[in-house]
């Protein structure tokens, strides 16, 4: 950047040719001083600002002196190009020069006024004149200081002249002097302040406490009940994650690969195919067409596996044959889509190569798991719509099953998205509310029905499907209008996903707190419950009563409150009621229900919200650990 100096110039210090004369130390300062020439320059217009001394340069700089400076200028720098002309000395050196006229001053901070005075009278809501802030009323009323008299009252000082022409409807638009401005006119008035006498009997007065309620901060769902789920669930969130899904797949594809039988088939297929690819490529493809319809995969596995009467999880035959039924895939003319065809299928796509796996040991004989079922829809894919009966390629022929006869014969309940569940309907601060209201309760229950296994080992710590179907039945749940497999179905949908099964079987196949809870919300939101009204025009006081009067009167008894005065329930229909309403409904009857002893009918009218969990814990205790 160049070596930059600020000199004040005398002609006794600059040398014609620019070097400086060699200081004499003997001379004497007062004829030194006789000997420098006192000159001033003029920079026009000639004014007292605008001269240049060079007398008294050892004396401390002024502020509003006139000064010139000359900042050396370095061959190659660039940092005042365009900015100053550089002059070329008489020792061949250049230099720039820059004169500051003085006139400095300090740099001083102002702070923004203060906002007027909140209009919290009517005085100050009709504002009679402009509002002044709290800077203009301290310059109209200034305090007192040290004693001196300062004068209480002066007119404020003007901000700006007054406009030229009237904005607001004022009584004299002519005239533009000050009252003029201030002096509206009575149509801009919008308040009518009127007075009246009342009369108050002193002898009708009466007391009332003033409540005073502070204000409620607002609900998050990371403070509900719910919030166990942030460390319980592999997703780490309230809801099933896509990555967890995109693992969950992997595993599965992983399962079904690993079967040399199914690779061989799958390749075999395509080498038919117009349009055929090498096998690496082929096996990229199906992967990618199985990943996007693994959803509806997982939807008919859960769907169909609850409706089974077998073991949970797995895909009965029953189920796996009311599948084909619902989708239409059997074909009594086809060459290899018959029913015996599809039979087969199964038979095939449950085949174990190893039968001394982790895997295997959990697979039933008689059941599909996921990756199974996977392997079995490609092969109903190949025999329904492949081998030249609608196309020769394998990928074409998958898609066409799934957009021809999968999802348009599939139950709209089937593709219930538990995350649309709990997002719209129970994630939601009244049921939360209900939820931590009878949380003692609620947990005392699900503790008690963590029931010992056949086997006689220690209870499990989360609640099965076994368990779960016994409190149902227990709870009266499964009734004409909610049956075995709805029952089911609400505690497979209320579990989040986990990514390997195999490795995770137990937090697969067993629900936690949290999961009873939603389940509960499926029940709830499902099953028939009749509305507070629709109970009480009909005689009842409860619901348990209801319950009872519809299980000892048979399916006529259901009539006593018609079905549509609350809804038609149901996974398919449509919810017309909150949620929480439904809620407390069924934890009322649920409560009334495991208080109920038939033995004693007193039990049916003294119910105990703490005697209950009294006998819930009693019976939990003599389950064992």
């Amino acid at each position: 950047t160049g070596r930059m100096a600020l000199t004040t110039l005398a002609p006794s210090t600059v040398d014609p040719y620019g070097m400086p004369p060699p200081e004499d130390l003997t001379e004497d300062p007062s004829a030194k001083a006789e000997r420098e020439m006192n000159l001033r320059i003029a920079v026009a217009p000639q004014r007292g600002r605008t001269m240049i001394t060079f007398k008294d340069v050892n004396k401390p700089p002024e502020p509003r002196r006139a000064k010139l400076a000359v900042f050396e200028h370095v061959v190659g720098s660039k940092v005042y190009d365009g900015l100053y002309d550089a002059y070329k000395l008489p020792n061949g050196s250049e230099a720039f020069y820059y004169y500051h006229a003085g006139g400095m001053v300090d740099e001083t901070q102002v702070d923004l006024p203060n906002p007027p005075l909140r209009p919290d009278t009517l005085g100050l809501g009709l504002q009679p004149g402009l509002p002044m802030g709290v800077d203009m009323q301290m310059s109209v009323k200034p305090t007192g200081l040290d004693g001196w008299w300062v004068p209480l009252y002066k007119p404020p000082p003007w901000l700006c002249p007054l406009p030229s022409k009237h904005t607001l409807n004022v009584k004299d638009k002519k005239s533009l002097t000050v009252e003029a401005f201030a002096n509206l006119d009575d149509s801009n008035i919008r308040f009518i302040v009127a007075t009246s006498t009342k009369v108050r009997d002193m002898t009708q007065e009466t007391k009332t406490e003033a409540r005073v309620t502070t204000p409620r901060d607002p609900w998050k769902l990371s403070q509900s009940i719910f919030k166990a789920r942030l460390k319980e669930c592999e997703s780490r969130a309230f809801f099933d994650s896509t990555k967890v899904l995109n693992r969950h797949f992997e595993r599965e594809w992983e399962h079904m690969a690993e079967k040399e039988k199914f690779l061989n088939m799958a390749c075999k297929e395509n080498k038919n195919a117009d349009n055929k690819l090498d096998d690496a490529a082929f096996v990229k493809s199906l992967k990618s067409a199985m990943r996007r319809h693994f959803p509806t995969i997982c939807a008919v596995f859960n769907y169909y596996s609850a409706a089974g009467a077998g073991v949970p999880f797995q895909l009965q035959l029953n189920a796996f044959t009311q599948f084909l039924d619902d989708s239409n895939i059997p074909n009594a003319n086809s060459e290899s889509c018959k029913r015996s065809d599809c039979d087969t299928i199964f038979i095939v796509a449950n085949y174990e190569q190893d039968k001394t796996t982790a895997k295997a040991k959990l697979n039933d004989d008689h059941g599909l798991m996921k990756f199974e079922m996977m392997e079995a829809i490609f092969r109903l894919a190949i025999a329904k719509h492949g081998k030249g009966v609608d196309t020769n390629d394998p990928i074409e022929a998958l898609n066409m099953l799934f957009e021809m006869d999968v999802i348009p014969h599939l139950p709209a309940y089937a593709l219930i998205d538990k995350n649309t569940f709990t997002q719209n309907r129970l994630y939601c601060e009244e049921v939360d509310d209900l939820y931590k209201k009878n949380e003692r309760l609620l947990r005392a229950v699900y503790s008690r029905y963590r029931l010992p296994p056949r086997s006689g080992h220690v209870r499990h710590k989360m609640l099965t499907m076994e368990d779960w179907e016994k409190l149902s039945f227990d709870l009266g749940f499964v009734d004409l209008t909610f049956g075995i497999p709805d029952m089911r179905l609400c505690f497979v949908h209320s579990r989040m996903v986990v990514s390997d099964v195999v490795k995770q079987w137990d937090k697969y196949t067993q629900a936690t707190f949290i999961d009873f809870l939603e389940a509960l919300g499926y029940v709830a939101d499902n099953k028939f419950l009749p509305s507070r009204a629709s109970l009480e025009e009909a005689g009842f006081s409860n619901w348990f009563e209801w319950q009872l009067h519809v299980e000892q009167g048979g399916s006529e008894s259901y009539n006593v409150i018609p079905r549509r005065a609350s809804g038609t329930g149901g996974f398919g229909s449509e919810k017309t009621r909150p949620l929480a309403e439904k809620v407390e409904a069924l934890l009322d009857m649920m409560f009334r229900r495991l208080y109920y002893d038939p033995s004693n009918p007193a039990t049916l009218t003294d119910y105990s919200y703490d005697a209950c969990i009294t006998l819930m814990k009693k019976i939990d205790k003599s389950l064992g650990p």
